[in-house]
């Protein structure tokens, strides 16, 4: 049966972001997802999302740029239906810090992990349901304790994603709720790049002792998406690791 609400995804062929998608899905939603290109994995996922909630659907954008941000949002359109959640999540990470400073590198990680969502948000507010919801899929680096100077445009462009959290959260009052989720270390793909013993030494840093899966922050994240009560928060899944002193 074809899902009766309609939400958004970016970045949401792997990881987090396809957690997500279908964590909605089997909550009654048609997912839109997006991600750079089709390939073998966009096709992959829109048949598991399918398999949940027939009309749900791929648009392949470069959300890092002004034109990709409008391909997606005039494929959004092009359904007719208005929006109930729309997830911000699309992102990477590249080493950044002063000594190496780079326009180009810094600019690539604040066109991805700040202008995406703020784009994006602003083309398609208006598209958006009367007590629907925007989540911005941010990271415990954004906080001023836990940035990483080997991440510094990372851990920069996720602080401005987290101050347009609460600032759109005002100015979209009360119709839509803002809020963002802040993750810490989740078994995504980037644990393949890492050896076993860098793997045993980040579970160390976490009170509870391993990293968080996708699928716990997806079921997190929902619950965000449906609880009318929350606005303007930056929500903290982290098992703990803020806790940490250092």
């Amino acid at each position: 049966m074809e899902g009766t609400r309609l939400g958004v995804v970016t970045g949401a062929t792997a990881g987090i972001g396809k957690a997500i998608a279908l964590a909605l899905a089997k909550s009654g939603y048609r997912v839109v997802i997006n991600s750079r290109t089709a390939d073998e994995r966009s096709e992959r996922v829109v048949r598991e999302l399918g398999a949940l909630s027939p009309g749900s659907r791929h648009v392949a954008a470069d959300l890092g740029t002004p034109a990709g941000i409008e391909d997606l949002a005039v494929a959004v359109e092009g359904i007719g239906t208005a929006i109930d959640a729309l997830v911000n999540n699309a992102g990477e990470t590249l080493p950044t810090s002063l000594p190496d400073f780079s326009w180009s590198q810094w600019r690539q990680q604040f066109d991805i992990n700040f202008f995406s969502a703020a784009g994006l948000t602003a083309r398609l507010y208006r598209r958006i349901v009367a007590g629907g919801s925007i989540l911005n899929v941010s990271s415990i680096r954004g906080l001023p304790e836990n940035g990483r100077e080997g991440i510094m445009a990372y851990s920069a462009a996720k602080a401005a994603l987290n101050s347009f959290t609460t600032t759109a959260a005002k100015a979209l009052a009360p119709d839509i709720r803002v809020n963002a989720l802040l993750p810490g270390l989740t078994a995504t793909t980037y644990l393949e790049r890492a050896t076993p013993q860098q793997v045993a030494d980040w579970e160390k840093m976490a009170p509870i002792g391993r990293f968080i899966s996708p699928d716990e922050i997806a079921a997190f994240a929902v619950a965000v998406i449906h609880n009318q009560a929350i606005t303007g928060a930056l929500l903290v899944v982290d098992g703990g690791f803020t806790l940490r002193p250092g």
